[in-house]
Parts: C-alpha cells; sequence; structure tokens
C-alpha cells in the first residue's frame, strides 16, 4: 500500500505471465495530485521483461567498488507461487542473483537502468 501526502492510498495488484510481470495501481482513497505524482513516482515500469536492465535504488557495490547494473535473464514462477526474476551482473557475469520480479519495480530497490 502506498500512501500519498494528501492521504491517498493505492493498492498494487501483481500478475504474472510466462513472460513477464505486469503491476497495476488502484487507488483505494483519495484523488489529489499529491496522490498522483506519489504513483508516478513509486513506479519504474509496470513490468519486468527479459534483457531488462536494473541498478540498486541504494547504491549498493559489486565487486571493487563498482556500481552494479543488472541485467534480467530468467523470469520465473517459485514454489512459493512467486514471480522471481534471475539476474546477472553487466559488470561480471559469474555474478547472480535471485529477486522477486516485484522487487525490481519497487523504486526504493531498485531503477531501470536505461
Amino acid at each position: 500500500m502506498l500512501v500519498a501526502e494528501d492521504g491517498g492510498t493505492f493498492r498494487m495488484t501483481i500478475e504474472p505471465t510466462a513472460e513477464d510481470v505486469r503491476v497495476s495501481w488502484t487507488i483505494t482513497q483519495g484523488d489529489g495530485a499529491a496522490a498522483a505524482a506519489a504513483l508516478e513516482h513509486s513506479m519504474a515500469s509496470d513490468n519486468v521483461t527479459l534483457e531488462d536492465r536494473f541498478v540498486s535504488a541504494t547504491g549498493s557495490k559489486v565487486g571493487r567498488g563498482v556500481t552494479g547494473v543488472w541485467r534480467v535473464v530468467q523470469l520465473f514462477d517459485g514454489g512459493d507461487g512467486v514471480r522471481y526474476a534471475r539476474l546477472v551482473s553487466a559488470a561480471d557475469r559469474s555474478l547472480t542473483k535471485t529477486v522477486a520480479a516485484a522487487a525490481l519495480l519497487d523504486r526504493s530497490l531498485f531503477r531501470h537502468a536505461g
């Protein structure tokens, strides 16, 4: 649930498909300009697809202090029903990590790298 400065709130819905993850937002309270701005700011994208590139929003480092750019190389459904993305470091392909695909859409965690 996202809460805006004007008290507006939003609910996020995640819809995994075979090739990507789609996220939609529904206003549950309020409709002011601050609520719309908060929603716009919170969304990195409406989906995650193969070959998307992300950087950590917190500036985490990879290897020898180089800011990490991570590329989506696989999307899959885990045994827990959560959609996951397997990421590979653009700087060092031997570095991999797996995160919930929805986490890549959370601007407090990741940002699209372009």
